[in-house]
C-alpha cells in the first residue's frame, strides 16, 4: 500500500484524522488479515475521543455490512466488488457507509473526502471511479436490497455469510433468525461490573455521571446509556469496574462459587469472569486458580487481578486438556469457558462472521468436549462445571453435551435479539 503523509501544501505533514485511521485499518485487514479491533486500537492511538468514534463506526460498519455494501458495489458498478482493487473498493466501502448509515455527515463530505482517501492510495485514477459511485448514489439513491424473507437475502439485508443464515433459519425460525440478525448490526450493549472487591455499586453509579441502569438479576452489573471511555477513569485504574457484558457476568452467578471451595477457571485468559468469580468468593479470591495456556496472557491475567483486588488467586500456566493428576476427585466448581466461534459476539467483534466457518465450528466442537471430558475427573463428589460459550447454537452446546461423560443439570441460553446482551449457551454439569 502506498500510503502519503503530506496533503497539497508541500512541506506540511497530513493531520490524522477518523477516515485516515479507519482507512489505514480497513487496509492492514485486507493486506496483513489483521482483526480490526486490534487494528484500529493501534491506528487510533492520538486521536481524540471524537474522531475515535466516528473511525470506530466507519470500520465496524465497513466490516460488519460487507456483503450489503458488496451487493450495492456490485449493482452500481456491474462488477462484483471482490474483483475491484483494495485501494478502490475500500475508500468506496467507507464512503458508501457513510452514505448509508452515518446521517450527521452530510452527503458532499461524504463524496469528497472518500475521494480523497481513493487518491491517497491508489495510482491508477481509482479515485475517478469512487467520485462518479457516489456521486450517482447522492444523485439517484442507493440501489433496492432483496427481501430478507428467505435466508439468501437475509444474508445480505444483514450481512452475514450466506451458511450463517441458513442455519439460524433452520435452528431457530425465519421471524427470530431476521431479529437476531438484525440485533447483530446494533451498537453493543454498554454494560460495566462493579467489582465488590473494590467498591460498591451505589458509589460507582453516582460516580459515573452518566445515565445508567441497574440489572435485575445481577446486582453488581450497570448498564450505560452513553459511551464512556471507561479505561481513562479513575474508577478503572482502581479496579472499581470492569467492562462486561451481562451474558458474561451470568457465567458467575450459574457457577455460584463460595468461599472455602476449590474452584477452577480454565482457559481463564484475559480474566474477567476469573475476577468476577474472586469477588463472588471474596477473601481475595482465595482458594481460587485461573488456569491459561499462554505464558504471556498469564502473566497479564496475574496483572488484572492483582489491580482487582484479587491477590489470593492463583495463576498457572497450564494445559486444560492435560490437568494435574493431583487435582483429581478434590476440585468443587469448575468454570469451563473453551476456544468458541464467538457467534455470540457480533455486535462488539464485527469481523467474527466472516472468520467463522462450518468447518471450524465442527473443529471447535471436537476441542469443547475434549476440554470437558478432562475436567470431570476433578471434581470432588457433588462438584459441578459450568460450560460457557459465548456462541449460538447447537454445534457448540447441545451437540457437544450429547457426545460427553457429562451429567447435564441445567441449560441456559442468552440472545442478543431477547436479552440484549452478547449470546450464550450456558451448562451446568456433574460427573
Amino acid at each position: 500500500m502506498s500510503w502519503q503523509e503530506t496533503d497539497e501544501q508541500p512541506g506540511r505533514v497530513r493531520v490524522k484524522t477518523a477516515r485516515t485511521v479507519a482507512l489505514k485499518t480497513l487496509m492492514r485487514a485486507e493486506e496483513d488479515d489483521a482483526y480490526v479491533d486490534r487494528a484500529l486500537r493501534s491506528e487510533a492511538q492520538g486521536l481524540d475521543s471524537r474522531e475515535h468514534q466516528l473511525a470506530r463506526q466507519l470500520v465496524y460498519a465497513a466490516v460488519q455490512r460487507r456483503s450489503t455494501l458488496g451487493w450495492w458495489i456490485e449493482e452500481l458498478t456491474d462488477r462484483r466488488a471482490s474483483e475491484l482493487d483494495p485501494q478502490v473498493r475500500v475508500p468506496l466501502e467507507l464512503g458508501l457507509v457513510q452514505l448509508a448509515f452515518l446521517d450527521r455527515i452530510p452527503p458532499h463530505a461524504a463524496v469528497d473526502e472518500s475521494v480523497n482517501l481513493a487518491k491517497s492510495i491508489s495510482n491508477r485514477g481509482g479515485d475517478r471511479m469512487v467520485n462518479a459511485v457516489l456521486r450517482r448514489v447522492v444523485r439517484e439513491g442507493l440501489p433496492a436490497l432483496p427481501s430478507d424473507e428467505t435466508a439468501r437475502g437475509a444474508a445480505v439485508v444483514h450481512s452475514v455469510p450466506r451458511w450463517l443464515a441458513e442455519r439460524w433459519f433452520s435452528e431457530l425460525g425465519a421471524d427470530a433468525a431476521r431479529a437476531l440478525l438484525a440485533r447483530c448490526n446494533e451498537p453493543a450493549e454498554r454494560a460495566i461490573r462493579v467489582n465488590t472487591l473494590r467498591a460498591d455499586i451505589d458509589h460507582v453509579e453516582h460516580a459515573l455521571g452518566v445515565p445508567c441502569h441497574r440489572d435485575a438479576e445481577i446486582p453488581e452489573a450497570l448498564v450505560l446509556e452513553e459511551a464512556v471511555d471507561l479505561e481513562s477513569t479513575q474508577m478503572w485504574e482502581d479496579g472499581a469496574i470492569v467492562a462486561q457484558s451481562r451474558g458474561a457476568m451470568l457465567a458467575g452467578h450459574l457457577l455460584a462459587p463460595q468461599a472455602g471451595e476449590i474452584v477452577l477457571d480454565l482457559c481463564a485468559a484475559p480474566g474477567g469472569k476469573t475476577s468476577h468469580l474472586a469477588a463472588l468468593m471474596g477473601e481475595a479470591g482465595a482458594g481460587l486458580t485461573a488456569v491459561e495456556q499462554h505464558e504471556g496472557r498469564a502473566t497479564a491475567l496475574r496483572r488484572t487481578l492483582d489491580r482487582l483486588g484479587a491477590p489470593k488467586t492463583r495463576v498457572v500456566t497450564g494445559d486444560a486438556l492435560k490437568p494435574p493428576a493431583a487435582l483429581r476427585g478434590k476440585v468443587d466448581a469448575i468454570l469451563l469457558d473453551p476456544p468458541c466461534a464467538a457467534l455470540g459476539t457480533l455486535q462488539r467483534q464485527p469481523d467474527v462472521r466472516w472468520r467463522a466457518t462450518p468447518e471450524s465450528i465442527d473443529e471447535l466442537s471436537v476441542l469443547q468436549e475434549r476440554m470437558i471430558n478432562a475436567a470431570l475427573p476433578l471434581l470432588a463428589p457433588g462438584g459441578r462445571i459450568l460450560y460457557s460459550v459465548c456462541s449460538i447454537g447447537p454445534q457448540e452446546s447441545d451437540d457437544v453435551l450429547s457426545r460427553t461423560q457429562a451429567t447435564v443439570e441445567s441449560r441456559r441460553s442468552v440472545l442478543p435479539h431477547v436479552d440484549h446482551t452478547d449470546g450464550f449457551e450456558y451448562a451446568l454439569l456433574r460427573h
